[in-house]
């Protein structure tokens, strides 16, 4: 029998949660699977982002617009809505969807709830964002299955408490001769350039303004340096000023949201990750999937993820001059290294890190707290 699943997401952009529920709900699709997103929104609130590219993936989505405190009333329309689609498994991504959900008894909403927890944002404390993650810690042990998308998210969240609802299913991304053509890539690039790059929302715990104080450093042992940041948030202008301020605009770009990504990994020496706080970076699977090399500050996230390359990888301390250090020893490589690194990349990220795998993995689950 067809296992009908209801994703529910409130996202702010298209980065590392949304790109892994579009390929997570593609292979399902693909697996034999009915698929629904329903995305989350402020009242009046335009097409999003995600449900833009779920819609261009002929996947189903629905715009659900409500106000942004978790109501339950809200909650009973959504699991009314499901139950009148006959879903069988509503899985959630992010905490408004936990909150949301887990505040109704079980007994009342009758339909299994997974979570998916993506990872935390560091917040100052006593915050709305920070007072949220204590409740989605809470209303976590009310569901019926939670997923940490690393073993190095175990820290972040209850497990005690969880014991044997909480299962570890790594982040997948489509082999790369699975994807789709997905608009046009002007490379901003020249080709005697020592090619640098990173993506992400321009947000504190991406730690973008690391990377560029680092760029200070490797410009004086390579001239032809370039870095070239794709994303955007509400650090855009602080970051630019303090290119500006480091008279770095030669050496480094922020063009915007890049939404074809693999031109972008294929042509780099380095990508860099220099966050505070991750779950699974996705940016570091679509690096590794091209096989391009990575330095990386050394946060268990990323450490878990590049421990099981075999070759030598860059992990750094989220100090400037660290980070430059890695970044000029992975620029100064042989070429017979630098092949040897991709072409382990490339293993790793098939052996581990398929959509495929994610997909089949998340099935047993449902299957599992159906019966």
């Amino acid at each position: 029998m067809t296992i009908k699943v209801a994703h529910i997401i409130d996202s702010g952009g298209f980065y590392g949660a949304e790109v892994m529920l579009l390929n997570l709900c593609q292979e399902q699709i693909n697996q034999g699977l009915s698929v629904e997103v329903i995305s989350i929104g402020l009242p009046g609130e335009p097409a999003k982002d995600l449900e833009n590219k779920l819609t261009d993936h002929q996947i189903k989505v629905t715009a659900w617009r409500m106000k942004p405190l978790p109501d339950p009333r809200e909650a009973i329309k959504i699991i009314r809505y499901c139950k009148s689609n006959n879903t069988d498994v509503i899985h959630s991504h992010g905490y408004k969807g936990n909150i949301l959900l887990g505040i109704l008894p079980k007994s009342l909403r009758k339909i299994p709830i997974v979570s998916t927890v993506h990872g935390y944002t560091q917040e100052k404390q006593f915050g709305k964002l920070f007072l949220y993650q204590i409740i989605d810690r809470v209303c976590l042990q009310r569901l019926d299955a939670v997923v940490i998308v690393s073993e190095s998210m175990r820290q972040q969240i209850p497990t005690k408490t969880l014991s044997d609802k909480l299962y570890v299913v790594n982040n997948g991304l489509p082999d790369i001769n699975q994807l789709q053509q997905s608009g046009n890539y002007n490379s901003l690039f020249k080709s005697d350039e020592m090619k640098i790059g990173t993506l992400g929302r321009f947000s504190f715990e991406k730690n973008f303004s690391l990377l560029i104080d680092a760029m200070r450093i490797v410009v004086k042992q390579f001239p032809r340096a370039r870095l070239v940041i794709y994303g955007d948030g509400p650090l855009r202008h602080e970051l630019q000023q303090q290119i500006n301020q480091y008279e770095l605009a030669q050496h480094i770009q922020l063009p915007g949201y890049l939404d074809n990504t693999p031109p972008f990994f294929a042509e780099l020496d380095v990508f860099v990750n220099c966050s505070l706080t991750e779950g699974m970076p996705i940016s570091l699977l679509e690096a590794m999937r091209q096989g391009c090399r990575i330095v990386a500050t050394d946060i268990i996230a990323n450490r878990c993820l590049l421990q099981s390359i075999s070759c030598k990888t860059y992990l750094s301390t989220p100090v400037a001059e660290k980070l430059a250090e890695n970044i000029i020893v992975a620029l100064n490589e042989s070429p017979e290294e630098v092949a040897a690194q991709k072409k382990s990349y490339q293993d790793t990220f098939r052996e581990k890190f398929s959509s495929q795998l994610m997909a089949r993995n998340y099935t047993e689950i449902y299957r599992k707290i159906k019966i």
